[in-house]
């Protein structure tokens, strides 16, 4: 069983809050779900279709989702609005979103075999999508440093 809490459907993807008291959640059920890590209750629910990759700000503070939409949003954890988005940037769904370590930038990645660089404030691309020599890419970490980005 790949579910957690009232998910309906497959958990995709799982990321810890920095102080460890929250995880966020993205499920195939169309949601993106804040939740307490000891009491797995859940805080917020936000609708994101299809959604698969989350990533929690170094900060705690903003949320991005990506999912089978092509597009990410970002959230504020702090009062469970939506910040901006959608920004639908890549061709075909997203499998991860990683926060750059400065959290001025969010990357995703894609089964369209692109990564996306983008300001995290606007969803605006810093550079045109960098192509990969993989059929799809589901996996993108940054180095602690943010000088090398890592995909798989």
């Amino acid at each position: 069983r790949n579910y957690i809490g009232s998910h309906e459907l497959q958990v995709w993807c799982i990321a810890p809050f920095p102080d460890n008291k929250w995880v966020v959640s993205a499920s195939n059920d169309n949601t993106v779900v804040v939740w307490k890590y000891r009491t797995k209750e859940k805080e917020y629910c936000w609708p994101h279709k299809g959604a698969t990759a989350v990533s929690v700000s170094h900060d705690g503070k903003k949320v991005v989702s990506g999912g089978h939409d092509c597009a990410l949003r970002l959230w504020n954890a702090e009062s469970s609005k939506q910040l901006t988005g959608p920004w639908k940037l890549h061709k075909e769904r997203i499998w991860s979103v990683q926060w750059s370590p400065d959290g001025s930038h969010i990357v995703s990645c894609s089964v369209d075999s692109t990564l996306i660089i983008c300001k995290a404030d606007s969803g605006e691309p810093n550079f045109k999508p960098l192509s990969t020599e993989q059929t799809a890419v589901h996996a993108i970490a940054y180095s602690r440093m943010g000088r090398v980005l890592l995909q798989g």
